[in-house]
């Protein structure tokens, strides 16, 4: 996924919408039904909200200096800004980059950073802004608390319909074969 605007998800985010690449026709997984199908209607699922407003002066996007909120990021050497989403009623972001996944306040201040061994490519917030959920450059899409940045969850889809979907703590489901 390379448009960190193309993740898709419910208001609960059990059900996430993704492309496996540019002209791919989109896919859902739902957690629920732990159903991969080809997506068919998309109405029920939201973009992230990428931007405070019309005007918004923040500079989050491929460049390795991201100003949010007015603030510098204070990213590491060598990360680069990926992808982005505004809680819901705030302007307090969940930031991905090349290295990390980062939550920053309104006032552009890190509340909490996390390492990731791929790319952030897009990032996604649960209506109740408890769930990110991100589409990783390693063809996974995971959940993660908001509150503190932990793992929650792992997808990892395949082109053929199969998929697998694990917890940190090795609690896992899988679709046949």
């Amino acid at each position: 996924m390379s448009d960190p605007r193309a993740l898709l998800i419910d208001d609960d985010a059990t059900r996430v919408a993704f492309t496996f690449g540019p002209g791919q026709p989109a896919r859902i997984f739902d957690v629920a039904r732990r159903t991969l199908t080809r997506a068919t209607d998309l109405r029920d699922l939201r973009e992230p909200r990428v931007r405070r407003g019309i005007f918004s002066a923040d500079r989050w996007e491929n460049v390795p200096d991201a100003m949010i909120n007015g603030a510098a990021v204070g990213m590491q050497p060598e990360e680069i800004g990926r992808s982005i989403a505004f809680m819901p009623n705030s302007d307090a972001v969940i930031f991905g980059t090349t290295k990390a996944l980062y939550a920053l306040d309104e006032s552009g201040a890190q509340r909490w950073r996390m390492s990731t061994d791929a790319e952030v490519r897009a990032v996604n917030i649960s209506a109740d802004g408890a769930l990110a959920v991100t589409a990783m450059s390693d063809g996974t899409l995971r959940w993660w608390h908001t509150v503190n940045g932990h793992l929650a969850l792992t997808l990892m889809p395949r082109r053929d319909g199969r998929w697998v979907l694990f917890m940190p703590s090795g609690v896992y489901d899988a679709s046949v074969g």
